[in-house]
């Protein structure tokens, strides 16, 4: 189970994402990171197919590693000209991830700078999901 709401705030954009599993937090933040950029998948035969960006990444704890995979997954998609709306994970721990970033070429319609996630957002609920609030840089 992964979910995500974005909310606008005086202070701008705000993500709250929700996954059953730190990796299921992850996903949820990459497909509400992404959605927030309004994709539009160009249409070729070339385009068509998923891509993969690998990634090897580690943090202090997991709401840094959280960071540094949607920071990267934002850098790979202005390298590339693609969205993303999964990981492909090989390992992923609350210190360490290591896989791959996958989508597809596509046109973003607005932009994002970068995303940071709010300190101390990033934990287990009373409900056993994994929850955390990202804060988006217009």
């Amino acid at each position: 189970m992964q979910r995500f709401e974005i909310n606008e705030t005086p202070a701008g954009l705000r993500l709250t994402a929700i996954g059953s599993t730190r990796a299921g937090l992850a996903i949820a933040s990459i497909m509400g990171l992404f959605s927030i950029q309004h994709p539009s998948e160009v249409t070729s035969e070339a385009s068509a197919q998923e891509h993969e960006r690998l990634f090897a990444l580690s943090g202090a704890n997991f709401g840094e590693l959280l960071g540094k995979l949607l920071s990267g997954a934002l850098v790979e998609s202005v390298k590339n000209g693609e969205t993303y709306n999964h990981f492909r994970f090989d390992l992923i721990t609350d210190r360490e991830a290591k896989g791959a970033y996958v989508g597809r070429v596509a046109a973003l319609a607005t932009p994002i700078k970068g995303v940071r996630v709010a300190e101390g957002s990033v934990t287990k609920r009373e409900d056993g999901t994994w929850g955390a609030e990202l804060i988006i840089d217009e």
